[in-house]
């Protein structure tokens, strides 16, 4: 896991979270559909728990990661509560292969990456169970 020792510990649990635009789960979700798979780009804060639906590609090529990074943080909710003298922590739980292009991107905010599936997973958790629920409801169509 790559991580700054100012961010270290609060990064263990998103409880530790103090502020929205602190800690940012990002991740790219799988959908069938009649053409192939789709893949869905979401993410969400530690802190307020609003989700961002980035986008979505027909393609798994992983450097999509970049473009949809951009996306998120010129999310018009990302710069509403962007703390530029604190920075953020991007959460990711795939794109080692990225690493030093997603760094690039978020550098110039004090963006700190980790990669930390079970910290991602926990995260997006109440998102992709409101998912499935809409989905298992009929709420959503899938």
């Amino acid at each position: 896991m790559n991580v700054s020792s100012k961010r270290k510990s609060a990064l263990k649990s998103p409880d530790q979270i103090t502020r929205t635009g602190e800690c940012i789960a990002l991740s790219r979700l799988k959908f069938q559909t009649r053409q192939g798979p789709a893949y869905v780009f979401v993410a969400v804060d530690a802190f307020s728990g609003y989700g961002y639906n980035l986008g979505a590609e027909m393609s798994d090529d992983p450097a999509l990661t970049i473009r949809f990074i951009y996306e998120l943080t010129e999310h018009e909710h990302f710069l509403e509560h962007f703390d530029a003298a604190e920075g953020f922590t991007l959460v990711l739980e795939e794109f080692e292969d990225q690493a030093e292009r997603i760094r690039k991107v978020i550098s110039g905010l004090k963006g700190e990456l980790v990669f930390n599936r079970a910290l991602n997973n926990v995260i997006m958790q109440p998102l992709l169970m409101s998912i499935a629920q809409q989905m298992k409801s009929g709420e959503l169509d899938a």
